[in-house]
């Protein structure tokens, strides 16, 4: 009986992790730069950056010149009363100004407080010219345990459900073939195999931008 159900149990587990290891690399590759996932960054890029870059062309608009220093923003003290430092990052580091002639550079040093890095870590500008490079790694959208960070835990249990439910029916179905009167062959479970895995996952994947941008 143990001889026959380990064969089985061993492909309905490798389909349930596979399946589970696909659905959270789309979740990485879709959802990376998505505003509610990304929160520190995306709070420092929608918010902080634009606001600031708001009150620095007014600034340009109404004295026809650039400030030398953010503190010479006439709203700067009304934007204090706001927040504790209106001029810091998603991880309390001060945004960084640099004026240069007629033209100006605002941006994060991102989530190290450091020039350079890659992901989280990245230099975050108010123009966005490197977002690409901003965008999350796969190790820091899965290893990174604060959810104020990366907000993915949802995702992890919809794909680690999805993977037990495969598992499960793959259990199941697998059962119902030693009842044919075809035998599996080494062959017909690894196409068996396959087939789950292919289906399992184009569902899974389709389903992804239905429930996960929108919270759920």
């Amino acid at each position: 009986m143990l001889r026959r159900l380990l064969p089985r149990l061993l492909i309905a587990l490798l389909c349930g992790f596979v399946v589970f290891v696909i659905l959270n690399v789309a979740a990485w590759y879709n959802l990376r730069g998505a505003y509610h996932v990304c929160r520190k960054q995306s709070f420092t890029r929608y918010y902080t950056l634009l606001r600031l870059r708001e009150q620095i062309e007014d600034y340009r608009r109404d004295h026809e010149a650039l400030p030398d220093e953010l503190s010479e923003i006439p709203d700067f003290n009304s934007l204090r009363s706001l927040s504790d430092n209106p001029t810091a990052d998603g991880w309390g580091n001060p945004i960084q100004y640099r004026r240069t002639g007629e033209n100006y550079e605002l941006f994060s040093w991102g989530r190290d407080g450091k020039p350079g890095g890659v992901g989280l870590d990245a230099d975050l500008y108010h123009d966005g010219r490197n977002r690409e490079l901003s965008l999350p790694t796969f190790s820091q959208f899965f290893l990174t345990n604060d959810e104020s960070e990366v907000a993915r835990d949802g995702f992890l249990r919809a794909g680690l459900m999805a993977g037990v439910l495969v598992a499960f029916i793959t259990l199941l179905s697998l059962r119902d073939t030693e009842k044919s009167e075809e035998k599996m062959t080494t062959g017909r479970y690894v196409w068996f195999t396959f087939v789950v895995i292919v289906i399992s996952s184009a569902v899974g994947i389709f389903l992804l931008p239905v429930h996960i941008p929108s919270g759920h």
